[in-house]
């Protein structure tokens, strides 16, 4: 059984993500990279969810491998608002560029890998700044059902939340990830 998730519930657990990063960010030396899952509605926690989570985390911690960086810690938790996943980097004897070239190979992984669209990777320079990609000149998010820009699709309420799950389910149901 799920409880219902509020517009009251997301915005506490966006201020309760946003204190969890304040404290990190009081070591200047590191950067955050966060995972959350692109998936509307009220039961964001079901088995095939948690399953695309934690393929997604697995994703990324091999980029992050391949890239050479150090890892400090990761944590995963899991919301009644959704699974979340926190890497904390350090900076050490990273220079400024380093960042862009990570954002790149995090869209990358939303936007090549099977379930990629249903992944959001995020990149915290610091507490002030997360590097978006705007930042680094490249397009929006696609919507999953029409390919526009997501935020506009969102914004007007152009799908509703049955057909967007119904695409999503469908994808993850290629990957073979089951509902139990």
């Amino acid at each position: 059984m799920y409880k219902k998730i509020t517009l009251d519930n997301l915005l506490q657990a966006r201020e309760r993500r946003s204190k969890e990063r304040y404290k990190y960010f009081l070591d200047d030396n590191i950067f955050i990279v966060t995972l959350m899952l692109n998936i509307p509605g009220n039961k964001k926690i079901k088995k095939k969810y948690i399953n695309v989570f934690k393929e997604g985390m697995s994703l990324l911690k091999t980029k992050l491998n391949y890239l050479s960086v150090n890892v400090i810690e990761v944590k995963e938790k899991f919301y009644n608002t959704g699974p979340e996943g926190v890497f904390v980097i350090s900076k050490e004897g990273l220079d400024k560029n380093f960042f862009k070239g990570i954002k790149e190979k995090l869209v990358s992984l939303e936007e090549t890998a099977h379930i990629g669209r249903l992944l959001d990777y995020d990149l915290y320079i610091n507490n002030k700044k997360q590097l978006s990609r705007k930042d680094i000149c490249l397009e929006s998010r696609s919507c999953f059902v029409c390919d526009k820009e997501a935020k506009d699709c969102a914004r007007s309420q152009r799908h509703d939340t049955k057909e967007i799950l119904e695409v999503i389910n469908e994808s993850i149901e290629k990957y073979n990830f089951k509902d139990n």
